[in-house]
């Protein structure tokens, strides 16, 4: 898959000292107020902020995110975005752009949040000298992951990154060109974290890097059919 986004990983330096967010909108207590607001969304607040998304170029991207998980698309145990991106790849490998931006179009229909698939449209459309269509994807892709980092600095559980699902995680550690080492699943305040060690080839460094993973593992609870199902979700993490 590296040769569909090797062309256009715009890194968030402006996020990063020394490999390790700093900037966010989380003072020094903890962020977890943040996830008290998917208490008060709605699938219609997930639509308000997408239509003003497409209407404006601009939206409330954390929001938009958290909106998401209230909605019936919202399955964090499911693997089909993940086996579309792999289409997409394969039609792209072979110069099929047109086929490609049909999948990935399809797969924003129901997952507009969707961060690699913005980045893959991105790509395309670059490669295609849309430029119209390449700024609009790239600006997307931008501010999801900006919103991640706003959610938190990933230095703690108290500031973990707040994440829907794990494609989040990886593609905000791409962004960085952090190489995961390890990787601990732990609990903290009753939350659930995902604690990532990766090095940081800039300087060489190993850091771990904190992602609250409450929401997706909610969900995937509440879908399971079994203990044996979220045991198995856990491990293919």
């Amino acid at each position: 898959m590296k040769v569909f986004f090797s062309g256009i990983l715009f890194f968030v330096f402006l996020f990063i000292s020394n490999g390790i967010c700093q900037k966010s909108n989380v003072d020094k207590g903890s962020n977890y107020a943040i996830l008290k607001t998917v208490e008060n969304l709605t699938p219609s607040d997930y639509t308000h902020l997408l239509d003003s998304l497409k209407r404006t170029g601009s939206t409330n991207y954390l929001k938009l995110r958290l909106a998401f998980t209230t909605t019936k698309n919202y399955n964090p145990l499911s693997n089909a975005y993940e086996t579309s991106i792999k289409e997409a790849f394969q039609y792209y490998t072979i110069g099929n752009y047109k086929e490609a931006i049909k999948v990935l179009d399809e797969l924003l229909k129901t997952n507009y949040v969707n961060i690699q698939a913005h980045l893959a449209l991105s790509n395309i459309y670059q490669k295609l000298k849309d430029s119209v269509n390449f700024k609009m994807h790239h600006n997307i892709y931008s501010n999801l992951l900006k919103s991640i980092i706003a959610s938190g600095n990933g230095q703690s559980a108290k500031t973990a990154f707040i994440v829907i699902n794990v494609e989040e995680e990886s593609s905000l550690l791409k962004s960085f060109n952090w190489q995961v080492k390890g990787q601990n699943p732990t609990s903290f305040d009753g939350y659930k974290f995902d604690i990532l060690t990766v090095l940081n080839k800039k300087d060489g460094k190993d850091y771990n890097i904190f992602f609250n993973i409450d929401l997706l593992l909610g969900a995937a609870k509440k879908m399971a059919g079994s203990k044996e199902e979220i045991k198995e979700f856990n491990q293919g993490k």
